[in-house]
């Protein structure tokens, strides 16, 4: 599915539902299991069909089957439950000192993709259990198999190196609500979150049953550096490996060319690939940029089984509109 959704209505009980609703066709522009590209409107579907099955709003839901058993008793996505002392989010996006921001958070579409009011203490509770196999104080609270899920790739394909944001992936692959990824050579299951005001990094190490967890009251702040420190502290880490830098784009011109094309998403800007002086360049928006490299780090170009032409970044995928070319290459 693609990025980005509408939220139609107030934000009343059947919000997560409406939304879910007023998606259409063409927000579905991947064939499924065809290649992986993240979508918050994916979790808004999730959100109504936990609606659907369990009879309750999905933030009941979420509190009687996971919040409550593991005793994460002031964690809530309904701004209007949380309780102080809260912290202030702030933007740090523009010059001089982070500006204080009060995020609107009260629709329930949006507490699918990322609106639970939590703390490091309480998240941990969570991090325990799924680290046990989801038992919790004697308990099993998550189901076995949801952790088994969450653990495993279910998505093409698996990057070697992958930079989003201001991180660098290695080994990256999506399980099911989770990233799978590798830091210094241990396996880590998790997710980073950015909402205005606020961002959040969760990693788990099920072969160490560890976890590092990080809350910031600035958007876009993962403290990346910290959370690998902390790592290091409970585990063995391999060696520090350099960050990545783009590589040398050495295939012909002719290569180049059958990447040339416009690649396109719902409620995403479009990309161009042109070739400019034997050089393959990316255009989006104002922005035009070399492509240095045909596999990343920031940017990569596959082609799925039926043949057709991706721009992977920013762990979403952008299509070029054309004919399957044949077989992908080994």
């Amino acid at each position: 599915m693609a990025d980005g959704y509408a939220r139609p209505g107030p934000p009343d009980d059947s919000a997560i539902v409406r939304t879910a609703r007023a998606l259409t066709d063409l927000d579905v522009f991947l064939p499924p299991e065809r290649v992986f590209s993240y979508s918050n409107p994916g979790f808004v579907l999730a959100g109504a069909l936990i609606e659907a099955a369990s009879g309750r709003s999905f933030a009941r839901a979420v509190e009687e089957r996971l919040l409550a058993p593991l005793g994460m008793r002031r964690s809530t996505f309904d701004p209007a439950a949380a309780t102080d002392p809260r912290a202030k989010g702030h933007d740090g996006s523009g010059p001089g000192r982070p500006k204080a921001v009060s995020a609107d958070r009260s629709h329930p579409a949006g507490w699918t993709t990322g609106g639970l009011h939590t703390s490091v203490l309480e998240l941990a509770r969570f991090t325990i259990a799924f680290l046990d196999g989801g038992r919790f104080e004697g308990r099993q609270v998550i189901p076995e198999a949801v952790v088994w899920a969450m653990s495993r790739t279910h998505s093409w394909p698996r990057f070697p190196v992958y930079r989003v944001n201001n991180f660098t992936f290695r080994n990256h692959a999506y399980g099911y609500g989770s990233i799978l990824y590798d830091v210094r050579g241990v396996s880590v299951v998790g997710h980073n979150g950015d909402v205005e005001g606020f961002a959040s990094l969760l990693r788990m190490t099920p072969a160490h049953r560890a976890a590092v967890i990080v809350l910031s009251n600035q958007g876009g702040t993962w403290l990346n550096r910290t959370a690998e420190a902390a790592m290091e502290t409970v585990m063995p880490l391999g060696p520090s490996t350099p960050a990545a830098s783009p590589g040398t784009t050495t295939t012909s011109r002719s290569n180049l060319e059958a990447w040339a094309g416009v690649y396109q998403a719902p409620n995403r800007a479009p990309v161009e690939l042109s070739i400019e002086r034997g050089r393959l360049m990316m255009k989006q928006g104002d922005r035009v940029v070399e492509v240095t490299g045909l596999d990343g780090p920031e940017l990569v170009l596959l082609r799925d089984s039926a043949g057709a032409r991706y721009v992977h970044m920013q762990a979403r995928a952008l299509r070029r509109d054309s004919v399957p070319i044949g077989p992908p290459p080994m």
